[in-house]
């Protein structure tokens, strides 16, 4: 199910209204659509970008990524934090990139960004649209800082989008891959230097 939640979705609070309870109630997977006056650019130049860590939310958020990246002729990109505690972030990305494109054919670019989200916003610049899993959390928190911010300072249109009850298509059984990527604090990262 797609939904606009402009201002529901985006505000300091928990989701309220329509999209509050799509996200509660609704037993399919969720898109909530945030566009802020840029309409989504999804081609040859412009990827299909997923901030990954592994969870059901993210898994749900690759999946819908890889058929919109498919179907507009565009590259699907996948971004890890680095700082992920005792995790090969690397490896990880590799392993879902190769569980996309053994299911749905396209080939996921995966990029490790160092020192957190403002990276991963630098990763994501050239985005037609930004495909985001909510956190676990959700129902407590709404967005959360780290996807709030996000939110604000991302140029690309952003789908935010949370797993109904089915089972993924392409997500391994528990938590295995599950790395994380949201608790990184996104204003203490020094952007002076350059990334390779």
């Amino acid at each position: 199910m797609l939904t606009d939640g402009r201002r529901s979705l985006t505000s300091d609070d928990l989701p309220g209204g329509a999209v509050g309870a799509l996200l509660r109630d609704a037993e399919c997977d969720v898109g909530v659509l945030v566009e802020r006056g840029q309409s989504i650019g999804i081609d040859a130049s412009h990827p299909v970008v997923v901030p990954f860590g592994g969870s059901d939310h993210d898994w749900a958020a690759v999946e819908i990524g890889a058929r919109l990246a498919d179907a507009n002729g565009a590259r699907l990109r996948l971004v890890g934090v680095a700082e992920a505690a005792g995790r090969n972030v690397g490896e990880e990305l590799a392993f879902a990139s190769a569980a996309v494109q053994s299911v749905s054919g396209v080939v996921a670019e995966s990029v490790v960004v160092e020192g957190g989200g403002t990276r991963m916003l630098a990763a994501a610049e050239d985005a037609g649209l930004l495909v985001i899993g909510l956190s676990r959390r959700w129902r407590e928190e709404g967005l959360g800082s780290v996807r709030r911010q996000i939110a604000s300072e991302a140029t690309a249109p952003m789908l935010f989008v949370r797993r109904g009850v089915r089972s993924g298509l392409i997500a391994p059984s528990g938590s295995i891959s599950e790395f994380g990527w949201s608790s990184v604090n996104l204003r203490t990262v020094d952007t002076t230097d350059n990334p390779a």
